[in-house]
Parts: structure tokens; sequence; C-alpha cells
């Protein structure tokens, strides 16, 4: 063998140790990803309220709610639109554009640039101040219905889950 295809091949040898460093930052960067998204849509966040407590929230997207007592309001952290109300909540929804779910044992609820209160215990009443939602009754089975029932400003509306 030559010199010259010695040098050649010790050369080659040179970015070797640099190749394999950067697959495992990569690798390090593509594993912390992962886990850094397990963790946010793990973590559950329940704010809730004793017998004689009231507590306002201001959810992470700005969106503003007043948490009565005996009550409980979970999210995810990686879905804070969606919530599960069990109580009594009033809900300020700025004009920011984003629209929140509620869902409670009776109803499903979408809402957008709107002020309404939510009574869910044993049955749901929903009670809109300003603005428009739309609700969707759930069965027996807690499956939401395919038809939205719209509610405006001065409208209250009550369901109860027909028995199994």
């Amino acid at each position: 063998m030559s010199d010259r295809e010695t040098t050649t091949l010790k050369g080659s040898n040179k970015g070797k140790p640099f190749r394999w460093f950067m697959i495992v930052i990569v690798c390090v960067m593509i594993l912390t990803g992962l886990i850094t998204m397990v963790d946010i849509w793990s973590n559950e966040v329940v704010e809730a309220t004793g017998s004689s407590e009231t507590r306002r929230i201001i959810l992470p997207d700005g969106h503003q709610v007043e948490l009565a007592s005996d009550s409980e309001l979970r999210f995810h952290k990686g879905a804070p639109n969606e919530l599960l109300l069990v109580g009594v909540a009033t809900f300020n929804l700025d004009d920011q554009g984003q629209s929140l779910t509620i869902d409670t044992r009776d109803l499903h609820i979408e809402a957008r640039d709107s002020e309404f209160r939510i009574w869910a215990r044993d049955s749901t009443v929903v009670d809109v101040t300003s603005g428009k939602i739309h609700i969707f009754l759930r069965d027996s089975n807690g499956k939401e219905g395919e038809s939205p029932i719209m509610l405006e400003q001065g409208d209250s509306y009550g369901y109860s889950l027909p028995a199994k």
C-alpha cells in the first residue's frame, strides 16, 4: 500500500468520533422532547373548593373561571381548553378567539366569546349571560348527541341524564 493510500485511510477515521457525538446529541434531544410531551399531556390540573370557599381561576389561555363552593374543575396541561366540571362555575370567555369545551355528567358544552354559569351536580343547568354557546346532550351511556342546542344571552337550559 502506498503512503498516499495510508494517509487517506487514516484521515477517514477523523470524522467518526464527531459523527457519533452528533448521533448521541440528536438521540438525547429526541428523548428529551418525548419525555416533555408525556409530562405535558399526562399532568392533570385539579382546582377544587371547600364548603365555604370560592376561587377565581385564570386558565392558561387567559379565560377566567369563578369556581363556587364544593366544586371541582379538571383539565390536562396539554389540553387546557377541555375542562371537566363537577359543581358550580361561572365562565367569562373574552373575545380571545379560542373556544372552550366543558364536560359535565349530563352535557358537553362548547363556547367562545361568552359568559355563562353552569350548575353541574345531580343534573346540569346552564344560564347564558352574554354571547352564544352550544350544548350537546348525553345519553344514558354518556355518549354526546350529534345535534347541538344553541343558547343565547338570557337563555337557560337544564338537563339530567335519562335513567339506564
